[in-house]
């Protein structure tokens, strides 16, 4: 009986009364049942109303023990306590042994999250729904272990398995599920949710401590996907909530295969794997679109796209994502993002990513298109591993092919072992444009100089393939051994109107070969303080002495903090772009009223 007094009476709702009394009408009518015992009991004549034995009666529209007759659209109503699932069993889908099965519509209602547990014992899975309209709220779900696999042995969703439906968890906490007991179990989907069909939404909620096994736990086939969740459904949503400390599989966090998620003001956190390639979140296909929120000290990766897959992210913060371990088979690839898909990006920040390639973003293919965004303080440190040896390209950005597109944003003090410590492009086909933005004090540390090589040192912008630059400011980048450094190598093409303060004279390694009369090279372009400036991302204003003032053009309708472009800079009554990612304004006039003297009559 647990903490529950026997013999307490079963309340049902008035429409259940209802229900009662006509009994031709009971399926189509609303049941409400109170649990009356934490006991994981299937007793018909104790008196008692469990959980099990309300799932029991809510999906077959019959009574059982003290649980009345189920309807439609019932209620479960749970008090706080930890409900055990201690009758084992496997393949069962009435819901008498193992997990808890759902098979109509139904909410299950808890006092908190903190008190209302469903644990699942670490002997089954705790929740498996079927084609339902299920809601959960204020629950505790965890402790769920799959041990029987399907027909072709596969594993999904210790925690809650989602097979068809509409599944929403409100206020709820998802934890410890998967393979907590076991860690070599192979081929597992979805460590505290695996959603395969239908939709499913997640609202102020927290999926924590879920783990599947790794991709290098000993073999290399049959890793985890997604020990926090797994995605083949339809369409995903999830609102101010959060994702922290899931363990090991592709996709710690989230993986999703197929379909349309969305996460607004949520928070993916501390996820980890051992596998270069994973990623917090990792999408194979399917379209993601983040607004607000952030993904922060993620391991491996925060972010990966591949395959058939899309993302727009739109102000999000990346913070601390990345790895660079010594003892990993290869480099790791973009600690932020590795975006081998279509990516969109913008009013984000990335700051303190970091990667042997791409300390935020690392291009592989595809496309990327990275609007009015600070990248800042992330670094590339390379290294070699024990499959190659990780040269420390691209403090902020790397680019291995497809086609970039960069435009008012800020890429300041990243540093990268070797050179590119703001942006480096390294193949001959791949395509960036940079417009409208500001590239400045980037800094590598790469100290042997070859006089055949001396591209090494280069720290603001590096360019194999085909880069254009278009009013844009590149300065102040150095290499901190030598106190030395070009701001640009390579094949660049002006697109006009670019201040460039250390372009590389020499003509091998000239920064731009087709410079623009309205360039302006070897000038400092005298910056002012970095901070928001009533924006949403950092940037460097300019000192009312810069000549970047009303000196570019086609700068766009904003700037990177939203403000309206062009402005008169210089008091010629004249609104004229500025060069980079901030657009300068005079300070309002100071006005003067004039009295007259009061003359007494």
């Amino acid at each position: 009986m647990g903490s529950f007094v026997r013999g307490l009476l079963v309340m049902v709702s008035f429409v259940s009364l209802l229900g009662l009394m006509l009994p031709a009408q009971a399926a189509s009518l609303q049941t409400t049942f109170v649990v009356t015992t934490a006991d994981d009991d299937f007793i018909a004549d104790n008196g008692t109303c469990s959980l099990r034995e309300a799932l029991y009666a809510a999906n077959t529209n019959q009574a059982y023990d003290a649980c009345p007759a189920g309807g439609a659209n019932d209620t479960i109503q749970l008090a706080a306590a930890n409900y055990r699932l201690t009758r084992t069993g496997m393949n069962d889908e009435t819901g008498v042994l193992g997990d808890l099965d759902i098979l109509s519509d139904l909410t299950i209602t808890g006092v908190s999250s903190a008190t209302t547990i469903i644990d699942g014992m670490e002997s089954d899975r705790v929740l498996d729904i079927y084609t339902a309209t299920v809601t959960l709220n204020n629950l505790q779900i965890r402790n769920g272990f799959v041990d029987n696999d399907d027909e072709l042995g596969r594993y999904y969703g210790h925690g809650i398995l989602q097979r068809y439906g509409n599944l929403q968890i409100q206020s709820s906490l998802i934890e410890r599920n998967g393979l907590l007991r076991s860690t070599m179990l192979a081929n597992n989907y979805g460590g505290g949710i695996a959603s395969l069909n239908g939709t499913l939404s997640i609202v102020d909620s927290t999926i924590r401590s879920n783990a599947l096994r790794s991709y290098v736990d000993g073999f290399d086939e049959g890793s985890g996907h997604g020990a926090g969740l797994y995605i083949s459904s339809q369409a995903v949503t999830i609102t101010n909530s959060l994702f922290d400390n899931n363990q090991r599989g592709f996709g710690p966090a989230i993986y999703m295969i197929k379909g349309n998620l969305s996460l607004l003001n949520s928070v993916i956190q501390r996820s980890s794997d051992s596998h270069q390639t994973s990623a917090a979140i990792n999408v194979l296909g399917g379209q993601l679109r983040i607004t607000g929120g952030g993904l922060l000290n993620n391991t491996p990766q925060g972010l990966s796209l591949r395959g058939a897959s899309s993302a727009t992210l739109a102000d999000t913060t990346f913070v601390g994502n990345g790895s660079s371990d010594p003892n990993a088979r290869e480099c790791s690839r973009g600690g932020a993002i590795y975006n081998a898909a279509t990516l969109s990006i913008m009013h984000s920040r990335f700051i303190g990513n970091y990667a042997d390639l791409g300390g935020a973003l690392y291009q592989h293919a595809g496309k990327a298109t990275l609007l009015d965004s600070e990248w800042v303080e992330n670094r590339s440190s390379g290294g070699v591993r024990n499959d190659e040896e990780c040269f420390g390209y691209g403090g902020a950005i790397y680019q291995n092919l497809g086609v970039v597109t960069l435009d008012t944003s800020t890429i300041a003090h990243n540093y990268s072992f070797h050179t590119g410590s703001g942006i480096a492009q390294l193949q001959a086909t791949a395509i960036m444009t940079i417009t409208n933005s500001t590239i400045v004090s980037n800094t590598n540390r790469y100290y042997e100089y070859d006089p055949e090589y001396p591209d090494m040192r280069t720290a603001g912008l590096y360019a194999t393939g085909r880069m254009s630059l278009g009013n844009t400011i590149v300065a102040n980048n150095y290499n901190t051994s030598v106190a030395d450094a070009y701001d640009c190598m390579g094949t660049v093409l002006s697109l006009g109107h670019n201040l460039l303060e250390h372009p590389r004279p020499q003509a091998m390694y000239q920064c731009i070969f087709q410079a623009q009369a309205s360039d302006q090279l070897n000038l400092d372009p005298i910056l002012d303080q970095f901070d928001f400036h009533s924006g949403t991302t950092r940037s460097y204003s300019l000192n009312p002495l810069s000549p970047a003032i009303d000196a570019g053009a086609d700068c766009g309708p904003f700037d990177q903090r939203g403000i309206p472009r062009p402005q008169d800079g210089d008091g010629d009554l004249q609104a004229v772009c500025d060069i980079g990612a901030f657009e300068y304004s005079l300070p309002a006039p100071t006005r003067f009223m004039l009295f007259a003297p009061y003359i007494s009559q």
